[in-house]
C-alpha cells in the first residue's frame, strides 16, 4: 500500500501545481490595471474571482486533510489551525475558521467543496453551510446540499442565507436549537489603550436572554442619564450603542460580585497586583524607567496575570488600585524570579506567581495561551530528582504539556540561556522556548520556529 501511495503522489504532485497557481497569481497581481481597457477588466474581473474561488478550494481541502491527519500535531507540537496562523501571518481566528470549513466540507459536504473548487460558489457561501452543519444534524445538511447550490445559483447571498438557515430549521426534528459551542462562540482581542474588542455569535436561546438583560439594563441607565441632563448635571445622554456597552459592563460587574461573595471582613471582589521587584536595585534609584508602568520607588505592578497597567489609561489603573491586594515577586536582572527555596513537588503559590510573571503564558513558540491555562510542568521529572524551582519549571498549556512528554520529543534546559527551554523534535529539528517579554524586549534572544519545514 506505501508503495502504491508513494506512486500516485509522484504522479500527482501537489507542490508543483501549487507553485504554478502562486507563479500565476503573482503575475496576475502585478499587471498594471490602469492600461487595461473597460472591455478587459469586465472581462477579467469574474474570471480571477473563479480563480480565486477555485484555490479557496484547494486550500479548505488541504487545511481540512492536514487536521484529519494531525500532521502539524504530531511534527511541530501545533494543531492544524495554529500552524497555519504562524506559517502564513494570518489572525488564528480566521485560520481556525478555515480549518473547520475544510474539515466539514470533507467529512459532510463533497458537493459544496466541489461547488468551490468549480467557481460556482463563494467561500461565503460554504462558510453559511459549514457553520449550519453539526454533526447532530450533518446528514440533514449533507442530504439538502444539492438544493442549497441551486437556490445559491438563483438567489442574491443574504436572502440566499436566510432560506438555507430556514431550510435547516425545517427540516431539523429539533428547530434551530443547535446547543454547544458549535453554535454560540466569542472572540476577544485587547484594542487601543487597553480596550477589549468583542465578536461572537450566540444561539437563539442565550441571545433572547442576553438580549432582554442588557435591554433592560440600558433602559434603566438612560432614565438616570436623562434625569441628569433635566436636572443639569450632564449636557447629553449617552447613544443607545454607548448604553448598551454600559448596560453590559454593570452586569458582568454585578454578576461577579454576586458570584465572588464577599470575605470576612465584608470586602468584595478585589483587585490582585503582583509588585515586581529587581534584586539588584530594589528600590530603582538607578534603574531608569522601562516600558513597564512603575512606581515612583521604581517596582512594577502588574494588575494581574493577563493584563499589564501599562496598557491601560492613568484613570483606569487609579481606579483598580484603590485597595488591592498586593504580592512581591523579585527577579534578578535577567528577568528570572529569584527561587524561594523550596523543595516540595507541588508548586508553591509563591513560586507559581512568579512563573507567572516570568513566561507570561505558554512558553512553547508561536502558543499564546495565557497563564491561567497553563500547568508548571518539570522539566527534569521529580521521580527523576528534578527539583521544584524555577530553573526546573515551565508553564505550558494542556495541549503543549501533552507535546512535550509524546515518545520522540524531549524537552531540557538551555545551557545558553538562564530559565529557558529547548525541545528536540522527533526529527531531530531544536527549537527555543519563549516568554511574553521577548515580543517587547529588543535585547532578547530571538525565538524562532520553522513551522513550514517538512
Amino acid at each position: 500500500m506505501l508503495a502504491i501511495r508513494r506512486i500516485i503522489e509522484h504522479m500527482f504532485d501537489l507542490v508543483p501545481l501549487a507553485e504554478a497557481a502562486e507563479h500565476a497569481a503573482l503575475q496576475v497581481a502585478a499587471y498594471d490595471v490602469e492600461v487595461a481597457s473597460d472591455d478587459m477588466l469586465l472581462a477579467a474581473t469574474p474570471r480571477l474571482e473563479r480563480a480565486r474561488r477555485a484555490v479557496e478550494g484547494a486550500l479548505g481541502a488541504s487545511l481540512g486533510e492536514l487536521d484529519r491527519r494531525g500532521t502539524t500535531d504530531l511534527r511541530f507540537g501545533h494543531r492544524t489551525a495554529s500552524w497555519f496562523a504562524l506559517a502564513v501571518g494570518c489572525p488564528k481566528g480566521e485560520s481556525s475558521r478555515r480549518v473547520i470549513n475544510g474539515r466539514r466540507m470533507l467529512s459532510y459536504l463533497g458537493h459544496v467543496h466541489d461547488a468551490l473548487a468549480n467557481g460556482d460558489v463563494s467561500w461565503e457561501h460554504t462558510r453559511v453551510l459549514t457553520d449550519l452543519t453539526t454533526p447532530r444534524n450533518a446528514d440533514v445538511v449533507a442530504g439538502l446540499q444539492r438544493e442549497f447550490l441551486d437556490l445559491a445559483e438563483v438567489l442574491p447571498f443574504e436572502r440566499w442565507r436566510n432560506e438555507v438557515k430556514g431550510l435547516v430549521d425545517l427540516a431539523d426534528g429539533d428547530g434551530s436549537f443547535r446547543p454547544g459551542p458549535e453554535s454560540s462562540t466569542l472572540r476577544m482581542s485587547t484594542g487601543f489603550a487597553g480596550s477589549v474588542e468583542l465578536a461572537g455569535t450566540l444561539t437563539a436561546l442565550d441571545g433572547a436572554k442576553l438580549r432582554q438583560a442588557i435591554e433592560a439594563a440600558a433602559d434603566k441607565l438612560q432614565l438616570t442619564y436623562r434625569e441628569e441632563v433635566r436636572i443639569g448635571a450632564r449636557d447629553s445622554v449617552p447613544t443607545r450603542a454607548e448604553l448598551l456597552a454600559q448596560a453590559l459592563a454593570e452586569l458582568v460587574r454585578s454578576g461577579v460580585a454576586a458570584g465572588s461573595g464577599r470575605d470576612r471582613s465584608g470586602r468584595g471582589p478585589v483587585t490582585e497586583l503582583t509588585l515586581v521587584a529587581h534584586a539588584a536595585d530594589p528600590i530603582g534609584r538607578h534603574r531608569p524607567h522601562q516600558n513597564e508602568t512603575e512606581s515612583s520607588a521604581g517596582n512594577c505592578y502588574r494588575a494581574s496575570e493577563s493584563t499589564n497597567v501599562s496598557d491601560l489609561p492613568e484613570s483606569t489603573v487609579r481606579t483598580l488600585c484603590c485597595d488591592p491586594v498586593i504580592r512581591a515577586v523579585v527577579i534578578d536582572s535577567l528577568g528570572n524570579p529569584i527561587d524561594l527555596g523550596r523543595t516540595t513537588r507541588i508548586v508553591p503559590k509563591g513560586l507559581r506567581r512568579a512563573l507567572q510573571v516570568r513566561d507570561g503564558g505558554c512558553v512553547f513558540p508561536g502558543c499564546d495561551a495565557p497563564s491561567a491555562w497553563c500547568d508548571l510542568h518539570h522539566v527534569v521529572h521529580w521521580a527523576d530528582g528534578g527539583p521544584t524551582s524555577a530553573e526546573n519549571l515551565a508553564s505550558l498549556c494542556r495541549h503543549h504539556h501533552g507535546a512535550t512528554h509524546r515518545t520522540g520529543w524531549t524537552m531540557t534546559a538551555d545551557l545558553d540561556r538562564q530559565q529557558r527551554f529547548v525541545w528536540t523534535r522527533p526529527d531531530g529539528t531544536r527549537i527555543a522556548s519563549q516568554r511574553a517579554s521577548d515580543h517587547h524586549d529588543d535585547h532578547a534572544p530571538p525565538v524562532r520556529l520553522d513551522p513550514l519545514r517538512l
